[in-house]
């Protein structure tokens, strides 16, 4: 379908993964299936995925995650490239591929916390001790809050924004607060943050 051009390929599943398609009823999803803008992937309890996008950018999700692809476009005749994601809950990290290096390019991860601009860069984000939690392995991420927001651009460099229903792990309300000053993660966080995204 041309006006749904495929802007991404599922390459691992873990567990129960839903593909919510925006002009089809949701299937269990399958590796070597293809998503278009719009579309939305669901994973159940212990589930992981993992998402190549065109440019060969890589987006894994953890358990009881939800994602929609809102836009995706990749021209790198025309130096041009948009990448923007909506995480509704759960966790996940993306890895920008080519379009990270494009002149022109806009990248945006949004949770239902925080808008997360992304600088070419590998990165985390989700909910860690009840707060949302974002950290940076290699580039720069900055991190948007309605009150406030931080720049992360050294490695393992992380921020916390907390929610207004810390008890829920899923990403859900809006953050009252802005995000906490950049500090650098210990050994043990990052591994617990990784943890949530590993395949088994």
């Amino acid at each position: 379908d041309p006006l749904r051009p495929a802007v991404a390929t599922i390459k691992r599943i873990q567990g129960p993964v839903e593909l919510l398609s925006a002009t089809a009823p949701a299937v269990p999803a399958r590796v070597g299936m293809t998503l278009s803008p719009k579309d939305r992937i669901q994973t159940g309890d212990k589930a992981r995925a993992l998402l190549v996008f065109v440019d060969g950018s890589e987006l894994t999700i953890g358990e009881s995650a939800e994602i929609v692809i809102d836009e995706y476009l990749y021209n790198p005749k025309a130096q041009r490239g948009r990448s923007f994601l909506a995480v509704l809950k759960g966790a996940f990290r993306f890895t920008t591929g080519k379009l990270g290096g494009l002149a022109d390019r806009k990248i945006e991860v949004r949770t239902r916390a925080a808008n997360l601009a992304v600088r070419g860069t590998d990165f985390w984000g989700g909910v860690l001790d009840g707060a949302l939690s974002v950290v940076v392995f290699a580039g720069r991420v900055e991190v948007q809050t309605r009150v406030g927001s931080q720049i992360l651009d050294k490695p393992r460099q992380g921020t916390t924004i907390a929610l207004h229903n810390s008890g829920d792990p899923a990403l859900v309300g809006t953050a009252a607060s802005a995000p906490t000053a950049p500090a650098i993660w210990q050994d043990a966080k990052v591994a617990q943050a990784v943890d949530t995204i590993s395949f088994r």
